[in-house]
């Protein structure tokens, strides 16, 4: 799927809210994709949870627009990671988490999940397998409602056929339903089938 007039019209509004460190500097960036459901997933409560930010760390954009927003006392973005010894990465996320609504989780994505206890209203699972991604979503399905977005990173990228197979799977089996594919930037959205 190609992106939209309405895709862009939320990159206008989702970009300026950005500082310009944090702006996607390619247009094929999984931030310009998720802009629209970010806000959808703004319009009811819960919080947004990135599972493997290592690499792009999307829990900070999102946090410095759910401040820029003025909605950070019903909402916050957890950026879960395994980010081993002397991360960078940790380090920069706590730093930013003592002025914006984000929280650094360290530790196996698949264990440090079972720490949340609202509902969750956007998932970016950016995992690198599919038995990550099964138990993360077992462990969290009561905290998702039938409004819960799950984006998924890597979907159709050639170095990874294997999660563009969970992900038919996964709908085959009715447990998600497909919103959207964006193979430009090997993303794809879906819905929790069963909620």
């Amino acid at each position: 799927m190609r992106a939209s007039k309405v895709d862009n019209d939320y990159e206008d509004l989702l970009l300026p809210l950005l500082p310009a460190a944090f702006r996607p500097a390619k247009p094929d960036s999984p931030l310009v994709t998720l802009a629209p459901y970010f806000f959808q997933a703004l319009s009811h409560g819960g919080d947004i949870c990135e599972f493997g930010c290592a690499g792009e760390m999307l829990s900070i954009p999102f946090a410095l627009a759910i401040q820029a927003l003025q909605i950070k006392k019903r909402k916050e973005a957890f950026a879960f990671d395994d980010f081993g010894p002397n991360s960078e990465t940790f380090d920069d996320l706590k730093r930013w988490a003592a002025i914006i609504p984000v929280r650094p989780i360290s530790g196996a994505p698949a264990e440090t999940c079972n720490l949340l206890f609202n509902k969750i209203s956007l998932i970016w699972l950016n995992l690198p397998s599919m038995q990550e991604m099964n138990i993360v979503l077992d462990s969290v399905a009561s905290l998702l409602d039938a409004e819960t977005i799950i984006g998924v990173n890597r979907l159709g990228h050639p170095a990874r056929p294997e999660i563009a197979e969970w992900a038919k799977w996964m709908v085959a089996e009715g447990k998600l339903i497909e919103l959207s594919l964006h193979p430009e930037n090997c993303t794809g959205f879906f819905s929790p089938a069963q909620v």
